[in-house]
C-alpha cells in the first residue's frame, strides 16, 4: 500500500495511485490547466477519521476514485478545484465534499456520507445515481448540487438525507426520482 502526506505537481500529466492508499497529513494533487487526470485506483481512507484533507485540482482531465473512499477510515475535508469529469464510483466518506468548478459531469455511484460538514457540486452536468448523506454526523450538513450548463439528473437511488438545507440548480433542468429528507431544513428546487 501507499501512505502518503505528500503533494503531487504535474504539468497536465496523470497522477495515478494504483495501490490501496492511506492519507497521512494534507494533500494537494494538480495536474495544472490541461488534460492532466487524477485516479485513485484502489481504497483511499485516511489516517485519524475526518481530519486529513485531499484537495485536487485536474484542470481538463477527469477525477475518479474506482474504489471505497474513507471506509476504513474517513477522509478530512475534500475539495476539486477543477476537473472534466468527476467519478465517484463507489461509497465515499469525507467529512465534507466540495467540487468548485468542472466541464463535464460529476457522478456519484456510491453512498455519499459528509461525517461533519456540507456536500456542494458546482459542474456543469451532476448524475446523483446514489445516496447523499449529511444527517449522519448531526452537524448541520448543507447538501448544495449546482449544474451550472447541463442537466442535473437525479436516479431513484439518489436519495437526500440532509442535516441541513438542500438546493438543487440544473441550468438543463432536474430530472428527479429520488426522496429528499431533512431535519426540518428547506428545500429548494
Amino acid at each position: 500500500g501507499i501512505s502518503t502526506a505528500g503533494d503531487i505537481t504535474t504539468t497536465n500529466d496523470a497522477v495515478t495511485y494504483n495501490s490501496a492508499t492511506t492519507i497521512t497529513g494534507n494533500v494537494l494533487v494538480n495536474t495544472g490547466a490541461g488534460a492532466g487526470t487524477i485516479q485513485f485506483a484502489s481504497t483511499l481512507d485516511g489516517t485519524t477519521a475526518s481530519t486529513e484533507t485531499l484537495g485536487l485540482t485536474a484542470g481538463t482531465g477527469d477525477v475518479t476514485f474506482a474504489n471505497t473512499v474513507g471506509a476504513g477510515t474517513a477522509l478530512g475535508a475534500v475539495t476539486v478545484s477543477s476537473a472534466k469529469d468527476v467519478g465517484l464510483t463507489n461509497t465515499f466518506q469525507a467529512a465534507s465534499f466540495t467540487q468548485t468548478a468542472g466541464t463535464g459531469t460529476t457522478t456519484v455511484g456510491g453512498l455519499l456520507t459528509a461525517t461533519t460538514g456540507n456536500v456542494s457540486i458546482k459542474t456543469a452536468g451532476i448524475a446523483l445515481n446514489a445516496c447523499i448523506d449529511t444527517a449522519t454526523g448531526a452537524a448541520g450538513g448543507t447538501v448544495t448540487l449546482n449544474a451550472d450548463t447541463n442537466a442535473l439528473t437525479i436516479a431513484g437511488a439518489g436519495d437526500i438525507t440532509a442535516d441541513g438545507l438542500v438546493s438543487l440548480t440544473g441550468a438543463g433542468g432536474i430530472s428527479t426520482a429520488g426522496d429528499i429528507t431533512t431535519t426540518n431544513d428547506a428545500v429548494t428546487y
